[in-house]
Order: structure tokens, then sequence, then C-alpha cells
């Protein structure tokens, strides 16, 4: 994918929804097919683990399965797409945004601690 500078983030970008089972695990086949159903709606790009991704409660692997399934699809389609790579320990974010950089996102995002001071 190519990575685009804030310039190029234009446009309407669809966030991927964190589905689960009734038992609360991820269901990823429901997962796969809301990314086909994004897809085929063209939108300027997709993006995920972010709030409505539910991140901060994603265990790493989760992280990581939910990641590669939306490069995979994304990159088959040609559809720019973001990975939020955040978590409320900034070790893990790190992390997260070195284990996501050879999945070749057009984007990260990345959320600041509820601590951190706004001014």
């Amino acid at each position: 994918m190519k990575i685009f500078d804030h310039k190029k983030i234009i446009g309407n970008w669809a966030t991927l929804l964190l589905t689960t089972g009734s038992n609360g695990i991820i269901d990823y086949s429901r997962l796969s097919d809301e990314i086909d159903v994004l897809i085929a709606a063209r939108p300027n790009g997709i993006y995920c683990n972010g709030t409505a991704g539910e991140f901060y409660t994603l265990t790493e692997d989760e992280f990581d399965k939910i990641a590669s399934l939306l490069a995979e699809k994304c990159s088959g389609a040609d559809i720019p797409y973001q990975i939020g790579v955040s978590h409320t320990s900034p070790q893990i974010t790190l992390n997260r945004l070195q284990r996501t950089k050879h999945l070749k996102p057009s984007a990260v995002q990345v959320i600041l601690p509820d601590w951190f001071p706004t001014t």
C-alpha cells in the first residue's frame, strides 16, 4: 500500500467494528464478512482498532489477527487502510507499531494516553 501523509487522508474512511459472538469472543468469520461489505462500498479507506474496534480490550494475538486480516483484504482490493496501534501502555503502542510495519498500511493511528496533558 502507498503510505499517505496528512494531506492524502481525505474523504470517507469506514471503521471496522469489532464483531463478537454472544460469548464475547471475536467472530473472525463475521469480521471478514464485514470487511468485504466495507470494501464493496468503496470508501476512501478503512481503518481498524479505533475506539469502535475496542482497541483497549484486545490481546496482542487478537490485535495481530485483525490487522493482518484487514491488510490482506484491503491490499487485494486496492483500498487504502489504517491500523490503530494505540494501547493504554505506551510500550505496547510502540510494539504494535513495530509489528504492523510489515503490513504496509497507508497510515497508523495513535491515541495519546488520557493522562497526557492537552496544553
